[in-house]
């Protein structure tokens, strides 16, 4: 999910360049374009996803906590 993520950034930034420089010769912007936005979004959900597996065990924890404190407490 994330390794790919990293050559379809570099590659949709390299093609649209060389697209700019070509004036018009060389075609294809929509699929650098695409590319660069799946490599982005592909990049985004994988930092989401890292996030999430760590802040679940915290927040479990937390909760676990809680819980124990409020059947202390009764």
């Amino acid at each position: 999910m994330g390794l790919p993520a990293i050559p379809a950034i570099i590659c949709g930034h390299v093609s649209l360049s060389q697209i700019k420089r070509s004036a018009g010769a060389i075609g294809g912007r929509g699929m650098a374009i695409a590319g660069l936005v799946l490599g982005y979004s592909s990049f985004v959900l994988l930092f989401v996803a890292i996030l999430a597996a760590l802040a679940i065990p915290a927040f479990t924890g937390a909760m676990d906590k809680a819980q124990a404190t409020k059947s202390l407490a009764q």
